[in-house]
């Protein structure tokens, strides 16, 4: 592929399975907010070395990227940006966000893009023309994977006389940058894609944080279409990327002679992780304190570990 408008310092020339490690990053905020004890880095790495393992009984070659390499894109790019719009609040927390996402049903089926929260895109985005009007920003996210999400949020930054000139990852795969420049070079006539982390090909990417249950910003948010637009009435209901909630085949590219396996695994690490969350706090976590609910409101005062027991018993 041309590198026109990418730069990158670090490659990966293999065709991995990548998991963007971010677990304990999602956790910290929510550890604070709710009076929970965050565990220390070597539980977390414990956590990685076994999924990394079962995962490499899947897939030859697996990758576990380090959230410092995704911080390392905004010190290098962001941070020079006096206008930055973030469509991820884990690695980049500045002023402005859209937050913005590809909902989908109870069922799991895409039923487009929208918004993460009550306010709906046509308010973000009108917000955004008022402090932004005629004048070229730069957007943030933290994986690029084909390029068709960031290709549509231009598109709707650009009817509302928002021209972005520069686009930054976390992690950028394959040809999705030079996608995102050849889509838009005309009107967004300076557009640049930039990243630290540029991987040729995967068999997927996923964020480490969809492959536990209840982990703040974790799977597939769930939402419902209202008057021919999709929108999310709840932002705490998300499917993480496992058996009996989400769809592991089709969301993480998981083998289906492996799904099961790989959804009972996924469930033990969540009971792990809870249970240690516990422990350290001395007292349970609740599924009503969870932040992705994963559509169990009805059981808020059982603890997230007797919960996820209990789903092991579906298989």
């Amino acid at each position: 592929m041309s590198n026109d408008g990418l730069e990158s310092d670090h490659g990966i020339t293999r065709r991995p399975y990548v998991v963007s490690e971010d677990l304990d990053l999602v956790l910290s905020s929510w550890c604070i907010d709710n009076n929970f004890i965050l565990p220390a880095p070597r539980f977390f790495t414990a956590l990685r070395y076994n999924m990394k393992q079962v995962l490499e009984e899947i897939f030859e070659d697996v990758v576990f990227v380090d959230k410092i390499n995704i911080l390392k894109s905004i010190d290098d790019y962001v941070l020079d940006n006096e206008f930055t719009v973030s469509l991820d609040r884990i690695y980049f927390k500045g002023h402005y966000f859209l937050d913005v996402t590809r909902l989908v049903d109870v069922d799991g089926n895409c039923i487009g893009l929208g918004s993460r929260n009550s306010r709906s895109l046509d308010i973000q985005l009108s917000t955004l023309a008022k402090r932004f009007h005629g004048k070229n920003i730069a957007i943030f996210d933290d994986v690029i994977f084909s390029g068709d999400g960031i290709i549509e949020i231009i598109n709707l930054l650009n009817s509302y006389n928002i021209i972005v000139d520069k686009v930054i990852a976390g992690i950028i795969i394959g040809e999705s940058a030079q996608n995102i420049v050849d889509t838009h070079s005309s009107q967004n006539y300076s557009l640049q894609v930039l990243t630290n982390v540029y991987i040729e090909d995967v068999v997927d990417e996923i964020c480490e944080r969809d492959f536990y249950f209840g982990v703040p910003f974790s799977g597939r948010s769930v939402g419902i279409v209202k008057n021919g637009m999709a929108i999310c009435p709840d932002r705490f209901h998300s499917l993480p990327y496992f058996m009996p909630f989400g769809k592991p085949y089709e969301w993480a590219s998981i083998p289906l002679d492996r799904c099961l396996e790989w959804s009972r695994f996924c469930i033990k690490q969540s009971i792990e992780l809870w249970q240690e969350i516990s422990r350290l706090s001395n007292r349970s976590v609740l599924i009503s304190d969870l932040s992705r609910k994963s559509l169990v409101a009805d059981q808020g005062s059982l603890s997230a570990c007797s919960f996820l027991k209990k789903s092991l018993n579906l298989f």
